[in-house]
C-alpha cells in the first residue's frame, strides 16, 4: 500500500473511531438518566426554545410595524437575551438523540461542545447589541441587529439542528 493510500486509510480509521467514541461517550454519559428524565429534560428544552423563538418573532413583528412600541420591544429583547444566556443549561448531558427522547438536536452538540459554546457566546453578543439598539430606540440599527442575531441562530441551527429560519427584516 502506498503512503498516500495508507494515510487515507489511517484518516478514515481515525474518523470512524472518533464517531464511535463520541456516540459511546454520549450513551455512557446519559446512562444515569432514566428515559422519563431524558424526555422531561428534552421537553423542557423544547419549551424554552419555543419561548425563545416567540420572543424573536414578536420583536420582529414590532420592528416591522415601522412605528415600534419600544416598551414592548424592550421586553422581548430582554427575554431573548435572558434565554440566550440560559441556553447552555438546556442541553444537559443525556438529552441527545441517543437518549431515545424525541429531539431535533443533533449529537454534534455533545460531540463538539466547544463549537456549540462559541455559537451560544456569539448569540449572546449579538443579542446584547440588539438590546442596545432597542434601548436607543434606533429602528434602523435594531432591524440590522435583529438580522445579525438571526444569522447567528441560522448558523447554529445549520450545524446542530434542522435549519429553521425566521424572515429577515428589510
Amino acid at each position: 500500500m502506498g503512503s498516500g493510500k495508507r494515510k487515507t486509510a489511517l484518516e478514515a480509521a481515525a474518523l470512524f473511531l472518533t464517531v464511535v467514541f463520541a456516540a459511546t461517550a454520549e450513551r455512557k454519559a446519559h446512562a444515569a438518566l432514566s428515559p422519563e428524565e431524558s424526555r422531561s429534560l428534552v421537553e423542557g428544552r423544547q419549551a424554552h426554545m419555543r419561548e425563545h423563538a416567540v420572543a424573536l418573532y414578536n420583536l420582529q413583528r414590532i420592528l416591522k410595524s415601522g412605528e415600534p412600541n419600544w416598551a414592548e420591544a424592550l421586553i422581548y429583547a430582554q427575554q431573548f437575551l435572558a434565554n440566550s444566556r440560559d441556553m447552555a443549561s438546556w442541553f444537559a448531558t443525556g438529552t441527545g438523540p441517543s437518549s431515545g427522547a424525541a429531539t431535533a438536536a443533533q449529537s454534534d452538540i455533545w460531540r463538539q461542545p466547544e463549537k456549540f459554546r462559541r455559537n451560544r457566546e456569539a448569540l449572546v453578543g449579538e443579542t446584547e447589541k440588539l438590546l442596545a439598539a432597542v434601548r436607543a430606540r434606533d429602528l434602523a440599527a435594531a432591524k440590522r441587529q435583529h438580522n445579525a442575531t438571526l444569522e447567528v441562530c441560522d448558523t447554529c441551527h445549520a450545524q446542530f439542528r434542522a435549519q429553521h429560519r425566521v424572515e429577515a427584516l428589510p
